[in-house]
């Protein structure tokens, strides 16, 4: 299914309401996750992983900033990809939105960058945006704790 977003088409994966669900590769046990916001993927779009960009779409179609959250890798801390937060008034909402997807988003949630819309859809239409993030998503330990520190980031 496709919607529109502001002029981005989004190809949702995941409607709201509907439950994603998984077995975890290394330890094996199941896992799922009833959907609160559309999932999908931007089309046309590239991420920094190389597919097309993640996304959950919030309740603010007028929202004036992006959200992206580097995600984390589960078992390593390690960086995994990046997710896209649009629709929401703020950086906090949209981290809580985010926290409501995961059954254990403190093991995912790594840091988060802000970008205004429009220039957003600017880096999306150019083929910026993986090049943009390519340096932000791969943080260092260090960088992690400083992240920490400032509250952009969630300790366990």
């Amino acid at each position: 299914m496709k919607t529109k977003f502001r002029g981005l088409i989004i190809n949702i994966e995941n409607p709201a309401g509907s439950t994603r669900s998984g077995v975890d590769p290394q330890s094996k046990e199941p896992w799922s996750t009833r959907m609160p916001y559309d999932y999908g993927e931007i089309v046309g779009s590239t991420g920094v992983d190389g597919d097309p960009i993640d996304c959950f779409i919030g309740p603010d179609k007028y929202a004036k900033f992006v959200y992206v959250i580097h995600q984390l890798k589960k078992h390593s801390g390690e960086w995994d990809e990046d997710k896209c937060m649009l629709g929401w008034k703020d950086g906090e909402s949209a981290k809580q939105a985010y926290f409501k997807c995961y059954d254990k988003p403190e093991l995912f949630f790594g840091s988060m960058s802000v970008i205004p819309f429009k220039l957003f859809k600017t880096m999306i239409k150019s083929g910026t945006f993986s090049r943009r993030f390519m340096k932000a998503s791969m943080y260092s330990r260090l960088e992690r704790e400083m992240a920490l520190h400032c509250g952009y980031a969630k300790s366990n």
